[in-house]
């Protein structure tokens, strides 16, 4: 089937099965969502800090002398 099955228990929903390639479509989903979130989140951190430095970011040179 490709419509999600939901199942229950005394009436309630517990679980959904659902195909596994729409379930993969769906975490993609949520993770490219949660890096678009974590994206702007440092633009607007950087935007009010004024600069990386300010902000408490490393320059690539900076970081890349502990590796």
């Amino acid at each position: 089937e490709t419509e999600p099955v939901i199942i229950t228990q005394f009436g309630k929903a517990k679980a959904v099965l659902l195909d596994f390639d729409i379930y993969q479509k769906m975490v993609q989903a949520l993770e490219d969502h949660q890096d678009r979130q974590t994206v702007r989140a440092a633009i607007a951190e950087l935007k009010t800090a004024g600069s990386p430095q300010a902000a408490g970011y490393l320059s690539w040179d900076e970081a890349s002398r502990d590796l």
